[in-house]
């Protein structure tokens, strides 16, 4: 199952225009992707939370937490798997990119305590979801760690640096990262809107608004923002158009309204509420002692979720394997398909491809399936097969 992130972004991005069975393009066309993440598994795209894509209340309600979205997520599951119990039964991935560093985890913690509830006090009805992996794409997982490596990463680290090291904005950005880093960790210790809004308004603007400003793509520094009032990416215009031109082969309500690439009302609830700036990778240890495999890659010229932050979390991050992983060797891949490296691996456990596995894709930005389309279904397919990444067929 893939989810992008927003929060309120559909995941018809992921469907259109990453890893789905065909591309969108300018004329409504809908040309084949030859590397589709379907040639090696049924992939599920949901959009949540309420209000994403066509999704819509009857009565009003909204999902404006985190909490709040697992409970929904599972709900989903429990229908999805009552009717389609042959699907039900197979392993599921769950795979999440941007905001969905964070939804992954507290859907997966749910999930993973509802399954266990479910041997000793199941509610009517109840299914066991075969939960056997969690993705995360180019995620915001652990705020504190990755904001805090924004200023390397912007002035001198990344393979296409937007700034020079002795320039105004890397100095100042010097001066406020450590003041960013406090303040995401008081919204850590206690997590309220007061502790956690001010650190997401003052990061933001401190730490991730410079790279706005140089005209840049932060979502792949390697390119221009075509679209500053968008997401900077011009082809989600089309996509948005393919999607209502379709609305009623698709099967959408009439009461679901337009379809919007992000709903920005959704995007500004889980802000308001402080959402932003939680730690969502401290519900990940208990989930991989208890089995729960985790592969998390990153695009490194995505400039909103940098490869550092993102690696480095995760060797920060204390769980059973988490000596195994510091002490891993970082080794490149090279992706059956092209004989090319594809990006850089460390894994920790016996699993074949990891029980916690980090890559690093190259040359590929913030959706790194889009970029990169090769190295990821080839990433991918290890990783569901529990292939080594070192095995070249």
């Amino acid at each position: 199952m893939w989810l992008n992130g927003g929060p309120g972004c559909s995941s018809t991005t992921g469907l259109f225009f990453e890893m789905g069975p065909c591309t969108v393009l300018d004329d409504g066309s809908t040309p084949r992707n030859p590397y589709s993440w379907n040639n090696i598994a049924n992939v599920l795209f949901l959009d949540q939370p309420i209000g994403t894509g066509f999704s819509y209340s009857t009565d009003g309600s909204k999902v404006d937490t985190l909490a709040d979205l697992a409970v929904d997520v599972y709900a989903f599951l429990q229908l999805f798997t009552a009717r389609f119990p042959s699907l039900g039964a197979k392993p599921l991935h769950l795979a999440a990119e941007s905001w969905g560093g964070h939804y992954g985890p507290n859907i997966a913690s749910y999930v993973h305590k509802m399954n266990k509830r479910g041997v000793y006090a199941p509610f009517p009805g109840q299914m066991h979801i075969n939960l056997a992996s969690l993705v995360l794409a180019n995620g915001l997982t652990d705020p504190a760690v990755q904001f805090a490596s924004i200023p390397e990463y912007m002035c001198g680290a990344a393979p296409y640096p937007p700034f020079k090291p002795d320039s105004a904005e890397c100095r100042a950005m010097k001066v406020e990262g450590p003041i960013c880093k406090r303040m995401i960790e008081s919204c850590y210790r206690f997590p309220s809107k007061t502790t956690c809004d001010p650190a997401t308004v003052y990061c933001w603007s401190r730490m991730l608004v410079p790279m706005s400003n140089t005209g840049l793509n932060p979502y792949d520094l390697r390119l221009p923002c075509v679209d500053p009032e968008g997401s900077c990416y011009a082809e989600f215009h089309g996509l948005a158009a393919y999607m209502n031109e379709h609305r009623h082969e698709l099967g959408a309500d009439d009461e679901a309204g337009d379809f919007v690439h992000c709903n920005m009302t959704v995007n500004r609830g889980f802000y308001l509420q402080g959402q932003a700036m939680r730690n969502s990778a401290a519900l990940l240890p208990a989930l991989i002692k208890d089995g729960l495999r985790l592969l998390v890659f990153a695009g490194d010229t995505d400039g909103i979720c940098n490869f550092i932050g993102v690696e480095r979390w995760m060797l920060q991050l204390e769980h059973i394997f988490h000596l195994d992983l510091m002490n891993a060797p970082a080794l490149e891949f090279i992706a059956n398909d092209t004989g090319e490296v594809g990006g850089r691996v460390r894994k920790a456990g016996e699993s074949g491809a990891g029980n916690v596995t980090f890559v690093q894709i190259y040359e590929a930005g913030h959706m790194a399936p889009h970029d990169q389309p090769e190295a990821t279904l080839d990433m991918i397919t290890r990783w569901i097969k529990d292939i080594p990444f070192d095995v070249v067929d």
